[in-house]
């Protein structure tokens, strides 16, 4: 059983991100020197679009997420920021399922010791 069985938009929003940060690298890596090198301006063209829909879509998707989440400002800013570096979706992705910040709160392990004072 997955951890966000209850919660279908976390896994969609996670594979956003990595076909986001897919997008970025293809336009970085292949469509630009594509254009610049071999003088084939059409190949940023077509990345291109495809990249900023993706990144258009995978910013809605971070301000759904941080809304059902109530993850606050802070964490839907950077996330918003690192969508726009190569792979920052990726890292934002581990960065958030190491720290369990989208796991439900069933889900979550209970702490080894009392916090209660």
């Amino acid at each position: 059983m997955n951890e966000h069985d209850d919660d279908p938009l976390v896994p969609w929003f996670y594979a956003l991100g990595r076909a986001e940060t897919a997008s970025f690298v293809a336009l970085l890596g292949i469509a630009m020197p594509l254009k610049y090198v071999a003088g084939m301006p059409a190949a940023t063209a077509w990345v291109g679009w495809l990249h900023g829909m993706l990144l258009l879509v995978y910013v809605i998707a971070l301000r759904s997420v941080v809304r059902t989440h109530g993850l606050g400002l802070g964490k839907a800013v950077v996330g918003a920021g690192l969508a726009f570096l190569p792979f920052g979706p990726v890292w934002l992705e581990w960065r958030w399922r190491r720290n369990r910040v989208l796991d439900s709160p069933a889900a979550r392990p209970e702490p080894a010791y009392d916090e209660s004072p």
